[in-house]
């Protein structure tokens, strides 16, 4: 595609998920193409286990602040260690201190990337969460087979704003999805879901 002059964009929902599409005018005909979002236009687990006629109705994520501690532990391994790696004195510390930089390095992009490869999601008909960087656990429960939701939270979480959703399901079985951001924004978007499905507003 020849570049051109963005004239407007073009939003659609493909399975519940908003995809903007800019217009390109390029050699007289207009052309669209997508463009990156806060989602991006790679599909994920998600998007890959929904079924027809299935649309999501709220998603959270991770909240880093519950990573609070490994921040503190790592800001403060980065400054005891970067000095004396970067200090000719002290060459024979420097292999130590170079673990001691990386294990902090590791301390403060970890949240990171656990938070970039968690997913969770209220859909019409269950809720969905995908856990894990090196291997992976997910968890589906339909709205049918759900007897109860509550939120855990510690004194911390309640300050910073994250807690654990506490999913109890037929036959006593119990799922945790840890470390939330807004927990008692999901217990919300659940029992409002579950209110629609009642209600018949929604089909599950």
């Amino acid at each position: 595609m020849m570049p051109g002059k963005a004239s407007n964009t073009l939003t659609i929902v493909n399975k519940g998920i908003p995809v903007t599409l800019k217009i390109l005018e390029s050699g007289g005909r207009a052309q669209a193409c997508p463009v990156l979002t806060g989602e991006g236009i790679m599909a994920g687990y998600v998007e890959q286990v929904i079924g027809k006629g299935e649309e999501v109705w709220y998603r959270a994520k991770i909240s880093l602040l519950s990573y609070w501690a490994s921040f503190v532990l790592g800001v403060l391994l980065l400054i005891g260690s970067i000095p004396a790696v970067a200090d000719p004195a002290a060459a024979e510390m420097r292999r130590s201190m170079l673990i001691v930089l990386g294990v902090a390095i590791l301390l403060v992009v970890w949240p990171l990337i656990v938070r970039a490869a968690t997913e969770l999601a209220i859909t019409n008909r269950r809720i969905i969460a995908k856990y894990g960087v090196l291997s992976t656990r997910t968890i589906e429960l339909n709205f049918k087979k759900i007897e109860s939701i509550s939120v855990q939270q510690s004194m911390f979480g309640r300050i910073l704003g994250f807690g654990d959703v506490v999913v109890i399901g037929t036959g006593g079985t119990r799922e945790v999805l840890k470390r939330i951001s807004d927990p008692l924004g999901f217990r919300r978007a659940y029992d409002t879901g579950l209110a629609k499905v009642d209600n018949g507003l929604a089909t599950a």
